[in-house]
């Protein structure tokens, strides 16, 4: 692909071939209802962590639980998620400061980071308006749908539900 040098993101993910080492991470959680974690690798590999407001049926505490499904996209896939990374060109995304957050709103944000290790993040507010960034979670919240099972919560301990640590993980 060639965007030329004016394209920050492409300039901070490098050559195609070089790719392969970057990674995009999504936090999308709210405190009381839950959400997800999207980490996809350059590889391809990744995971999705939905995270749930839940009720333990073991000890019958509730809290916020997630669990972990791995998933493997295709070359094709990776590299077209990237190529829409540098196509919005992620580095240049602003959110706008004056914006006045509903109670308890959430805080939704993306990380790139390159194969040097270098990373960068955009949040915003979930009831804020940024059409590039919105284009990019809707993409990263499809694979969510797709990629995780219907929840059977019956199979409470086979899923490997635990208790969700928080944003530090």
């Amino acid at each position: 692909m060639k965007l030329g040098a004016q394209n920050k993101t492409a300039s901070f993910l490098g050559d195609e071939r070089e790719w392969k080492g970057s990674r995009i991470e999504m936090v999308d959680v709210d405190g009381r209802d839950g959400g997800v974690r999207i980490r996809i690798e350059g590889t391809g590999l990744g995971t999705v962590e939905p995270v749930k407001w839940k009720t333990n049926p073991i000890d019958e505490r509730s809290g916020l639980y997630t669990t972990t499904f791995p998933f493997s996209l295709p070359e094709a896939d990776i590299t077209n998620l990237l190529t829409l990374f540098v196509e919005m060109d992620f580095l240049t995304i602003t959110v706008p400061k004056d914006h006045k957050p509903v109670r308890s709103e959430t805080i939704p944000g993306i990380t790139l980071s390159s194969y040097l290790g270098v990373s960068h993040t955009v949040e915003k507010y979930a009831s804020q308006k940024v059409d590039r960034f919105d284009s990019i979670s809707g993409i990263l919240n499809g694979l969510e749908t797709k990629l995780v099972p219907l929840r059977d919560d019956s199979k409470w301990e086979e899923e490997g539900w635990r208790p969700w640590a928080g944003f530090s993980e």
